[in-house]
C-alpha cells in the first residue's frame, strides 16, 4: 500500500516531529511495507485455529486480591540511595513557595 508523502508530512505535522522531505520519503515508504504485509496476514486463513487467551494464571490472567505479608522496611530500604525515618528520601521535586 503506497502512502503519500503528503500524508506522512501532515501527520508528522501533527505529531510536532520535524522531517526534512528524505525522511518524509522513507516513512512513508517503510509504513507502506508494513501495511502491505498487515494485508498478507489478512488474507491468512484462520478459521481452522483455536481461539487462545492469556496463558498465566487462568482465564483473564488476574490472581485474587489477598492481603498478604509485607515487605521489611529495613529489606525495602536496603539499597536506597537515601532513606530518612524509614521512608525513602527524594530530591525535591516543586521549587521553593510551590505547593501545588
Amino acid at each position: 500500500m503506497r502512502l503519500s508523502t503528503d500524508l506522512v508530512a501532515y501527520v508528522s505535522d501533527l505529531a510536532h516531529l520535524r522531517l526534512n522531505m528524505t525522511d518524509v520519503e522513507r516513512i512513508a515508504n517503510e509504513l507502506g511495507r508494513v501495511l502491505d504485509y498487515v494485508e498478507v496476514l489478512q488474507a491468512v486463513d484462520t478459521s481452522a485455529v483455536d481461539a487462545t487467551w492469556q496463558g498465566s494464571r487462568g482465564p483473564g490472567g488476574m490472581r485474587s486480591d489477598e492481603a498478604g505479608p509485607s515487605l521489611d522496611p529495613l529489606v525495602a530500604l536496603a539499597n536506597a540511595p537515601a532513606a530518612q525515618n524509614g521512608m525513602f528520601r527524594i530530591p525535591r521535586i516543586l521549587a521553593e513557595g510551590e505547593d501545588q
